[in-house]
């Protein structure tokens, strides 16, 4: 079954939710304080603030929803400016999360890729992320698609947890 990626929309607020709660559960049971953790995987606080980021999104910020056949598996936030003080102008991908249930047929990188399309289409030369530290299974998979740690960036906190930014060079789909 093809994975189908499209922007999200308000209706896709409910599924978003459910999707970011259990990857969230599976991905960070090792990371963060199991009391950080279940206060973040609250799935109708999560599906509130999908209904406002959709209704309202940032400008310049993106989500994509991936599909296998009618179900949402996975989601991708990427914004045009992103959040590192030292790197003004640098999108970055805010999140990327995949459903349990469909980790490992593609999602994650078709997800991956088609954000990464996107920035270097609107003339980006690089992009930034943040991952947690410990997450060593988001680790391996940035890494394998090209990413590094920058060194250079202080780690951040978050929910009690460590994160480390992360970049990569974007090819220029522009002449």
């Amino acid at each position: 079954m093809a994975v189908v990626l499209q922007p999200a929309g308000p209706g896709d607020a409910p599924a978003l939710a459910e999707i970011q709660v259990a990857a969230w559960l599976r991905a960070y049971q090792d990371v963060l304080d199991p009391l950080e953790l279940a206060e973040r995987a609250d799935v109708e606080a999560r599906r509130t603030a999908w209904e406002a980021a959709l209704a309202t999104p940032e400008e310049g910020e993106a989500t994509l929803v991936a599909r296998l056949g009618a179900r949402p598996v996975g989601l991708c936030v990427l914004r045009e400016r992103g959040s590192e003080p030292d790197l003004p102008g640098v999108p970055e991908l805010r999140a990327l999360h995949v459903h349990p249930v469909a980790q490992g047929a593609g999602v994650g990188g078709a997800l991956h890729d088609e954000a990464l399309r996107r920035l270097a289409a609107g003339g980006a030369v690089e992009a930034t992320l943040r991952v947690f530290a410990a997450n060593w299974a988001a680790r391996r998979f940035w890494a394998g698609r090209g990413w590094s740690q920058d060194a250079d960036a202080p780690a951040l906190e978050s929910g009690g947890a460590a994160t480390e930014r992360w970049r990569r060079a974007l090819r220029s789909t522009t002449r």
